[in-house]
């Protein structure tokens, strides 16, 4: 089955006082690679958030966005420095005395100082939040791979096209193969007749044309080009991961076309090679996108 390795979801999961939004974007890579941005106090389940994807996507870089917003998520806790309070007030009490002051002491001439009484802030970890957490992922990454498989679908039908056209120079090259040899022995009996004029060693003519014929056959390489093309249509159609086979193949049947090229002479084959070599290449640029 042909799935893109572009994907993209959003899930969202929410509570009466705070909600989870999860973002998954998916890209072409040539491993497994998994980049996941959350609050600190929530990193102790990332790896079992990449164990949950990996069931899913096995090729490509993922990233994950995991957002919170509301209440829940920070537990506040005041905090006063009893050392810095008492020096206050001594203080208090000593310039009241020296200066004979006609002032009371009250709470609020020790607390108008904001060092003293401090409200920390500390991001608590919740189970709650992080079944909240786990149910977003899941609708993040079903959107992700519907986009992935619908786009896989594309790319498909794309590769099938272009399989057609290099199917179509393939089918030309083979029938054109054989014309090869009757010209190249026209061409040859005309040079010899125009140095020599009188009759032509057959037997050495014949000679020279299976010399050429053995430099040039393009037989086997056709037959390998064949299988190939064969052998990517089945895989299009097979149900599992695909992309690296197909790259395979692509480079294989490369390695086959450069050897008809340099094989053989002839025009209107080398057209068809440089024909072939653009499909091809239109091909790999696709398949590097399929996982």
């Amino acid at each position: 089955m042909v799935v893109s390795m572009t994907g993209y979801g959003r899930g969202v999961s929410k509570s009466d006082t705070y909600q989870v939004t999860v973002e998954i974007k998916t890209m072409n890579h040539r491993y497994m690679e998994c980049m996941i941005r959350m609050p600190k106090q929530y990193v102790r389940i990332e790896n079992v958030i990449k164990k949950s994807i990996s069931q899913y996507i096995q090729r490509g870089k993922i990233e994950v966005f995991v957002m919170l917003e509301g209440e829940g998520f920070v537990q506040r806790t005041l905090a006063i420095d009893w050392n810095l309070l008492d020096e206050y007030y001594q203080a208090l009490v000593k310039i009241i005395d020296q200066y004979n002051l006609d002032e009371t002491m009250n709470l609020s001439n020790l607390l108008r100082h904001p060092e003293i009484m401090i409200v920390e802030e500390k991001e608590a970890f919740n189970e709650q939040i992080e079944n909240h957490i786990f149910a977003a992922i899941q609708e993040a990454i079903q959107e992700v791979m519907e986009m992935r498989k619908a786009e896989g679908a594309a790319l498909k039908k794309e590769l099938k096209m272009y399989l057609l056209q290099v199917r179509d120079s393939a089918a030309f090259i083979k029938a054109k193969s054989p014309d090869v040899f009757q010209q190249y022995r026209e061409r040859l009996e005309k040079k010899i007749r125009e140095y020599v004029h009188e009759s032509i060693d057959e037997a050495r003519l014949l000679a020279e044309i299976a010399l050429y014929a053995d430099k040039s056959d393009i037989s086997e390489e056709i037959a390998r080009l064949e299988s190939h093309l064969m052998q990517f249509e089945k895989t299009l159609d097979v149900e599992t991961l695909v992309g690296r086979k197909l790259d395979f193949l692509i480079q294989e049947m490369n390695r086959e076309i450069n050897t008809i090229g340099s094989k053989a002479h002839d025009a209107a084959i080398t057209a068809a090679v440089v024909e072939l070599k653009s499909n091809l290449e239109k091909m790999r640029e696709q398949i590097q996108n399929i996982e």
